[in-house]
C-alpha cells in the first residue's frame, strides 16, 4: 500500500494488486519482480526451443512421407507392368542380368519372368462393342 499525501495532508492509498492480501516491502517486492522476470525468459527460452523441435519433427516426417509415397507410386506403376509392355526377350534380359548380380539366389532349371504373367479380362458375354468414329485432320485443329 502507498499513501498518497499533497501538501502534508493524506489524500488516499494507492494498492499493488498483485500483492493484494499481504504485506510485503518495496525490496522484497522488487525482489519477487526480478525472479519472476528472470524464471518467465528462461521458461520462454525452453518453450522456444520445444515448438522448433516440434515443428522440425513435423516437417521432417512430411518429407518422409511424402518420400515413401513417391517410392511406393513408382513401385506400384512397375508392379502395375505386363507382358505386352517388356515382351519376352526382354524379361528374358531382364532375368539374365538378375541372376549375374545374384548367382546364389537363381534357381537352374527354372526361369522365371520378373513379372506375372498378363491374364487377359474377357468381356462378359452378350457385350457390344461399339466402334470409335475416327475424324479426318483438318488444317486447323492443333
Amino acid at each position: 500500500m502507498i499513501y498518497l499525501f499533497l501538501e502534508g495532508e493524506l489524500v488516499g492509498e494507492a494498492y499493488c494488486t498483485e500483492f493484494m492480501g499481504r504485506r510485503v516491502s518495496v525490496w522484497e517486492a522488487d525482489a519477487e519482480r526480478r525472479t519472476d522476470a528472470a524464471q518467465a525468459s528462461v521458461a520462454t527460452a525452453e518453450s522456444l526451443e520445444n515448438r522448433q523441435r516440434i515443428q522440425q519433427e513435423a516437417s521432417s516426417g512430411r518429407k518422409l512421407l511424402s518420400l515413401e509415397t513417391k517410392r511406393l507410386e513408382r513401385k506400384r506403376h512397375l508392379d502395375q507392368q505386363r507382358d505386352e509392355i517388356h515382351p519376352s526377350h526382354v524379361q528374358a534380359t531382364l532375368q539374365a542380368l538378375k541372376e549375374q548380380q545374384n548367382p546364389s539366389a537363381s534357381s537352374p532349371g527354372k526361369t522365371i519372368g520378373l513379372l506375372p504373367p498378363a491374364v487377359p479380362e474377357d468381356d462378359p458375354p452378350g457385350t457390344e462393342i461399339a466402334p470409335l468414329l475416327v475424324r479426318k485432320l483438318r488444317r486447323d485443329d492443333d
